[in-house]
């Protein structure tokens, strides 16, 4: 399957869980992109959860490249006016910094 995708945060957690209906339907898309407000919501989640360090490395290693390596083009779609709002609850919410948001 060629296009693209915006993934909501109900996907991303369906992805995690190995949805099968989830995964397969995504499985040969061109491009995902994930809203920056969903990161902050899955970011959320993770430090509310039992396993607050194992869920925030799963999420940056779903939105991050950071062997060089393409896991299937994933990109963080990003709208100016939209980022720093988004910014703004991350870091309310995630208990980390701006400036350590835009490393993400």
């Amino acid at each position: 399957m060629n296009g693209k995708y915006l993934l909501d945060t109900n996907i991303v957690i369906a992805l995690f869980a190995g949805d099968p209906d989830v995964t397969d339907r995504i499985a040969g898309v061109e491009d995902i992109f994930i809203p920056a407000v969903v990161i902050g919501e899955l970011l959320y989640g993770a430090n509310k959860s039992g396993r607050p360090a194992e869920n925030t490395e799963r999420i940056e290693k779903f939105v991050s490249d950071k062997e060089g390596e393409k896991k299937g083009k994933i990109e963080v779609a990003k709208v100016m006016k939209q980022e720093e709002i988004s910014m703004t609850i991350i870091a309310k919410t995630s208990g980390l910094s701006i400036e350590e948001i835009k490393e993400l």
